[in-house]
C-alpha cells in the first residue's frame, strides 16, 4: 500500500513539473544567456531577463530551437535563444535581397535560408520574378513565418514563392533548376556550421545550379567577428566583392 501511494506520488509530481510555466518556461528556455545576461544596466535575474518580452512562438525544432518574441514596438525571431532577425534590421535583411536583383531582375531564384522572410519580400518585389525557391532546413522558422507577417509581407502567399525543406548542400546537389541569382544569409560566422555557407567554394562547387552571367549574394555578419574573419570567408579577387553596409556584408560572385 506505501508503495502503491509512493508511485501516485511520484507520476503527481511528474506531471506538475512537466506541466508547469515555473519549470518549464519557455520564456527562460527561448533566453540566450551567455549573449544577453547583462543587456540592461539594472540588475536582474535570469527570469526577469527572460519576460522582458513576450514569447507568442517556441518550438522545439528538429534542428533548432525556434521562438519569436514580441514587445510593443519590438518583434523578432529567435535561433537558440539567439536573435536571428528582428525590426531593428529590416534595412539590412532586405538590402541583401536588393543587392543581388537592382541591377538586372532575375526570373530564377534560390534563396537559402528564410529565417523571417524580409529578404525573402525584398526578392518578390520584382515583378519580372518567375519562381523564388527557399530552401530552409528548419520547419519551425516556416511555421513561424505567419506571426513575422509586419516583417515578411506574407511573402509564403505568393504563388511564386516554393519552400523546400532540405539543406543546402543537398538541395544545391540535387536540384534540377537552373537560377540567374543564388542568396544567402546564413547567421554569424562563429555559430557551429555557419562558416562553411559563408566561404566562396560553397557555391563555386555547385556551377550545375547556374545560369550563365548568374550572381551570387552572400550576407556576412560582422557582428563580433574580425575583419579577418569575413577576408577568409571571401578572399580578394577579381570576381568577389566585399562591400559592408549598414552593418553587414555583402558579397557579389558573377560567372
Amino acid at each position: 500500500m506505501i508503495s502503491f501511494a509512493a508511485n501516485v506520488a511520484l507520476l503527481f509530481a511528474v506531471a506538475i513539473i512537466g506541466f508547469s510555466r515555473y519549470f518549464y518556461d519557455p520564456a527562460v528556455a527561448a533566453f540566450n544567456t551567455v549573449m544577453y545576461w547583462n543587456l540592461h544596466d539594472r540588475p536582474l535575474t535570469l527570469r526577469e531577463n527572460a519576460h522582458l518580452v513576450d514569447i507568442v512562438y517556441f518550438a522545439d525544432g528538429l534542428n533548432s530551437t525556434i521562438s519569436v518574441a514580441r514587445t510593443d514596438d519590438y518583434i523578432s525571431l529567435r535561433t537558440n535563444g539567439k536573435v536571428d532577425a528582428s525590426n531593428h534590421d529590416v534595412t539590412t535583411q532586405r538590402l541583401l535581397g536588393h543587392l543581388g536583383a537592382i541591377a538586372h531582375a532575375p526570373r530564377r531564384v534560390l534563396l537559402i535560408g528564410f529565417g523571417s522572410g524580409m529578404t525573402a519580400s525584398a526578392l518578390a518585389s520584382y515583378p519580372e520574378l518567375e519562381r523564388l525557391d527557399v530552401v530552409e532546413i528548419e520547419p519551425a522558422v516556416i511555421n513561424a513565418a505567419p506571426l513575422l507577417t509586419q516583417l515578411n509581407r506574407n511573402v509564403l502567399h505568393d504563388p511564386r514563392v516554393h519552400v523546400t525543406l532540405d539543406d543546402a548542400r543537398n538541395f544545391l546537389f540535387t536540384t534540377r533548376e537552373r537560377y540567374d541569382l543564388i542568396v544567402s544569409e546564413p547567421s554569424n560566422p562563429w555559430i557551429a556550421g555557419v562558416a562553411t555557407l559563408l566561404r566562396a567554394s560553397f557555391i563555386v562547387r555547385r556551377k550545375p545550379a547556374w545560369r550563365p552571367a548568374a550572381r551570387w549574394s552572400n550576407g556576412c555578419r560582422p557582428i563580433r567577428c574580425t575583419p579577418m574573419t569575413c577576408e577568409w570567408s571571401w578572399p580578394p579577387s577579381s570576381r568577389n566583392f566585399m562591400a559592408p553596409r549598414f552593418g553587414t556584408a555583402t558579397g557579389l560572385t558573377c560567372s
